[in-house]
């Protein structure tokens, strides 16, 4: 099942999980992203002037092994993307818990901040045509990837399963 029209409505990343999300309206304008990349950040990070957005700081991409301190050389990764997971159980999900599952921050894995080419490669790509490029991450990747489909019941294909075995 990887087209996504078995049973259910074909995969839409805005309809079905919307976007990055402001966890507290009225208190701050940063969204998700702005919070990650503030939060994960080495060093105090620098705002851009209406204070809504991250320009720099210093940022551990696990995928290449790699520092980076541009914010627009970084994107947001989900581990188990989206239409991953639509696909494999959460198009059965009301439309808040997939906003969740898109906006997550309740552990350190589930959302990294990745270097954006690195991040354009994996795209939707599973552990069958996707590892980070950083080998020694690649068991460190795969545990974290067993870790959120178990945390979300999220099923696994056969041939994903094989892949994660090998």
């Amino acid at each position: 099942n990887t087209n996504g029209n078995e049973g259910f409505e074909p995969y839409n990343r805005l309809k079905h999980f919307g976007s990055w999300v402001s966890a507290d309206p009225g208190q701050s304008c940063m969204n998700t992203r702005a919070k990650l990349l503030s939060s994960r950040s080495e060093v105090p990070v620098e705002m851009s002037a209406n204070g809504c957005t991250v320009r720099r700081g210093k940022w551990y991409d696990p995928y290449s092994n790699r520092y980076y301190t541009e914010a627009s050389q970084i994107e947001i990764d989900h581990v188990v993307p989206l239409k991953n997971a639509y696909i494999n159980g959460a198009h059965a999900w009301s439309k808040q818990k997939r906003c969740v599952y898109g906006n997550y921050v309740g552990n350190e894995f589930h959302l990294l901040a990745v270097q954006s080419s690195e991040n354009s490669r994996k795209s939707d790509r599973t552990p069958e045509r996707y590892v980070p490029s950083n080998r020694a991450y690649t068991c460190e990747y795969l545990k974290h990837w067993l870790q959120i489909k178990l945390y979300w019941r999220l099923t696994l294909t056969p041939s994903e399963k094989t892949r994660i075995v090998e």
